[in-house]
C-alpha cells in the first residue's frame, strides 16, 4: 500500500514537471561586430524568460547594446523589465509592468516606467495573437546633464505575435505615451523582432527597437533606435 502511494506521488510529480516545462519559455542570444575602420566594436545581448499559467502569464526580458570606436564616446542602450498579465473572460486581460531604460543618445541615465491598464485580444489562436491595451503610466527619468523629470502619462498600444507557424516567428509592438503632467509632450516605443529557428533549438534573430520623445532634454536627440542581429538558443 505504501509502495502504491509513492508510485502515484512520483507519477503526479512527473506530470507536474512536464506541465511546468511546457508552460515555460526562455531564450538568449548574442551578437558581436568589429570593423578595422575607426576600430569599431559592437556587442549586443538579449534574453527573456516567460511563463504562462491558466489565468495569468509573466515575462522578464533584458536587451543591451554597447558600441565603441576611436574618437567617439561609447554608446550604450539598455532596457529590461517585468510584465504580468491577469487573464479575464472573453479575451480581456489586465497588464501590469515595470520597465527600465538607459540611453546615452537621449542622455537618459535611467528611466523607470510603471504601467497599469486593461487590454483585449482581438485575435487569439494557438499560433498567434493581436491585442490592444491602454491605461496609466508613472514615468521617473534621471538624466546625465539635465534636471530629472517625474510625470504621469496615459498609454495606448497594440501588439502582434505570430508564433508556432513553422520555423519563422514575428513579434511587433507599438505604444504611445501622451503626458498628463507635461502638456503637449508625448513619447512612443516601437519593437520589431523576427526569428528563424535552426536545428537543436538554436536560432538567428533580427530585432529593431526605437524610442521617440517630442520634447527631449537639451542636447539630446528626439529619436534613438537599435538594430540588432544575433545567434541564440531557446529552451
Amino acid at each position: 500500500m505504501l509502495k502504491s502511494y509513492w508510485n502515484r506521488r512520483t507519477c503526479f510529480y512527473k506530470i507536474d514537471q512536464k506541465e511546468f516545462k511546457d508552460r515555460l519559455n526562455a531564450s538568449v542570444d548574442f551578437g558581436f561586430g568589429i570593423t578595422k575602420s575607426q576600430n569599431l566594436k559592437q556587442i549586443s545581448l538579449r534574453g527573456n524568460v516567460g511563463y504562462m499559467a491558466e489565468s495569468w502569464s509573466t515575462d522578464v526580458y533584458y536587451n543591451s547594446i554597447y558600441s565603441n570606436q576611436d574618437g567617439v564616446d561609447p554608446i550604450k542602450n539598455t532596457d529590461g523589465g517585468l510584465t504580468f498579465r491577469y487573464l479575464l473572460p472573453k479575451d480581456w486581460y489586465i497588464p501590469v509592468s515595470l520597465t527600465f531604460l538607459s540611453n546615452t543618445e537621449q542622455k537618459i541615465d535611467l528611466r523607470t516606467l510603471g504601467k497599469l491598464g486593461v487590454g483585449n485580444y482581438i485575435v487569439h489562436t494557438n499560433h498567434s495573437y493581436w491585442g490592444i491595451a491602454g491605461g496609466v503610466t508613472y514615468n521617473a527619468e534621471n538624466y546625465t546633464e539635465a534636471e530629472d523629470r517625474k510625470s504621469w502619462e496615459g498609454y495606448f498600444g497594440t501588439e502582434l505575435n505570430l508564433y508556432d507557424i513553422g520555423d519563422l516567428s514575428l513579434l511587433t509592438k507599438l505604444v504611445a505615451y501622451p503626458s498628463f503632467t507635461e502638456s503637449g509632450r508625448w513619447r512612443s516605443d516601437f519593437n520589431f523582432d523576427v526569428k528563424y529557428d535552426l536545428p537543436l533549438d538554436f536560432y538567428v534573430k533580427l530585432g529593431l527597437t526605437a524610442t521617440y520623445d517630442n520634447r527631449p532634454v537639451a542636447g539630446a536627440t528626439d529619436t534613438d533606435y537599435m538594430l540588432q542581429t544575433g545567434f541564440g538558443w531557446k529552451w
